[in-house]
């Protein structure tokens, strides 16, 4: 009997050992093996060149779309929102640009590639440029200006036309702009084409009328700041493979009225008006322009002729006529 027990537990005993052994067999079949192995890859290099920049000059450029922006406003008003710049201005009639603190004959305009010869030394000198002929307004700050003269020592604005069309047909744009105050309405009209029979030739013509009364405040009209005005240009160019030529003449007029209060005889006037917070005359809405006021027109001739030689040299000659007649009425008391 106790053979048969330990025989029987010997039995079971191997049954036992059996299975682990399949167990650990089945284990190890199933084991996967891997091996290291090392992979590079090449290099990947970006190479491009940068665009030089100048350390001590800082240009702004003024787009088409942006001006479009501002149509109607004064050359001043347009470029006002340029870091830097600020205006002058003596009632709401005359504004100039103020280029890090300098004003009038410190700042170089030049308009369509001649420099603007006017009387501006004054505080009441507004630039007679029309920045509806602009297509783009670059304005130039920091050492580099000097390079265009001794007058660009505050900064350079360089207001450029649209260029001439070199191919037949015939377009244009017109813009009509109003405002509320002062009743005030504004338009302007360009053409530019070129002939089918004669490629490389262009012309443009281009107009502006301005009408503004008496502006209004929160509580009253500030008399005699109404503004009449009327610019137009024409410019014709023909190009070739080589040579260019162009010829370029412009008128600006404008008649504006001086803000009465902005005219002041004594200390005690001032101190008038100080105290009671306002001017010390009442007006209406008018469109009448009366003494103090301005009458100035300026005219531009330029003549251009361009010309690229075969050993990559040119020459470039530019003539360029100016007349600028100002005429100021003052206010006469009594």
């Amino acid at each position: 009997m106790k053979r048969s027990i330990l025989l029987l537990i010997a039995l079971t005993f191997l049954l036992i050992s059996n299975v682990y052994a399949q167990e650990d067999s089945v284990r190890l079949d199933s084991t996967v093996k891997t091996q290291a192995k090392t992979i590079k890859l090449k290099e990947v290099g970006i190479v491009e060149k940068g665009k030089p920049v100048s350390r001590t000059s800082i240009s702004v450029t003024l787009s088409e779309k942006q001006l479009q922006q501002t149509k109607g406003s004064g050359l001043a008003e347009t470029i006002k929102e340029i870091p830097g710049v600020s205006i002058l201005k003596t009632g709401s009639t005359i504004s100039k640009p103020v280029i890090e603190g300098m004003h009038g004959n410190r700042i170089l305009i030049l308009n369509n590639g001649i420099r603007l010869e006017a009387q501006q030394w004054g505080l009441e000198h507004a630039p007679e440029i029309d920045p509806f002929l602009a297509k783009r307004i670059h304005v130039i700050k920091g050492a580099e200006s000097v390079r265009y003269g001794a007058e660009a020592i505050g900064g350079v604005i360089i207001v450029e036309p649209p260029t001439l069309p070199t191919s037949g047909g015939i377009s244009g744009g017109l813009n009509f702009i109003g405002g509320s105050n002062g009743r005030s309405g504004a338009s302007s009209a360009m053409l530019n084409g070129g002939l089918k029979s004669l490629p490389g030739f262009g012309w443009r013509m281009q107009g502006t009328l301005k009408r503004f009364g008496n502006v209004h405040s929160a509580d009253y009209y500030l008399g005699n700041t109404g503004v009449r005005e009327l610019n137009y240009s024409a410019a014709a160019g023909y190009r070739t493979g080589k040579a260019n030529y162009e010829v370029y003449c412009s008128r600006f007029g404008t008649e504006l009225g001086i803000l009465y209060s902005a005219h002041v005889g004594t200390k005690e006037d001032i101190d008038a008006r100080i105290a009671i917070g306002r001017p010390l005359e009442n007006y209406g809405f008018s469109y009448d322009i009366t003494a103090p006021r301005q009458k100035v027109v300026h005219d531009l001739f330029k003549v251009k002729a361009h010309y690229d030689f075969s050993n990559q040299q040119s020459l470039a000659i530019t003539y360029g006529f100016q007349k600028n007649q100002r005429k100021e009425y003052d206010f006469r008391r009594g």
